[in-house]
């Protein structure tokens, strides 16, 4: 049994190919109905927001999903200023209270918004899954015409897909 162990070889399940272009694809040793599944949990798994899916064709149309993180520094209170109990921190929040409405509020006017202010065309992707010739499938993102795009961008999506399909 050691043999065996020491022996073993483990399948390649993704491959990245670099096009003579520039231009990355992902190759995958699975067939399409398999390769789709994965594909689709891989693009969740990175942080990508399907917007709708087109099996018949084979393409997920997706956008990079932005965390509105607050990165700025809180300050932070010392050990008068916690012990200051005839303080009143409740002006401060009554007046982060009033902005939340006011976005809550203008979050729910959807009624004669544009769908096209929603979304920015530039950070919407098409990922392609096709059949290859050898049971297996081929990765690709594309545009709206459904060729091959070749930009960085385009090849991080399929380096970020390897390293959650390999």
């Amino acid at each position: 049994s050691k043999a065996i162990i020491a022996s073993a070889v483990s399948l390649k399940r993704a491959e990245v190919v670099k096009e003579a272009d520039g231009s990355a694809t992902l190759l995958l040793n699975d067939p399409f109905d398999r390769a789709w599944r994965r594909v689709g949990l891989a693009l969740d798994r990175i942080g990508f927001v399907i917007e709708d899916k087109d099996r018949s064709n084979g393409i997920f149309f997706v956008r990079y999903a932005d965390v509105d993180i607050d990165d700025t520094p809180k300050k932070k209170k010392g050990l008068f200023e916690t012990l200051k109990f005839w303080g009143n921190d409740d002006e401060k929040k009554e007046v982060t209270s009033e902005k939340q409405d006011k976005s809550m509020v203008e979050k729910l006017k959807f009624w004669g918004s544009d769908d096209k202010q929603k979304t920015n065309p530039e950070k919407q992707y098409r990922i392609k899954v096709a059949d290859d010739a050898k049971d297996g499938a081929i990765v690709t993102v594309v545009d709206k015409e459904g060729t091959r795009i070749r930009t960085t961008t385009a090849n991080r999506i399929v380096a970020l897909m390897y390293e959650q399909l390999k």
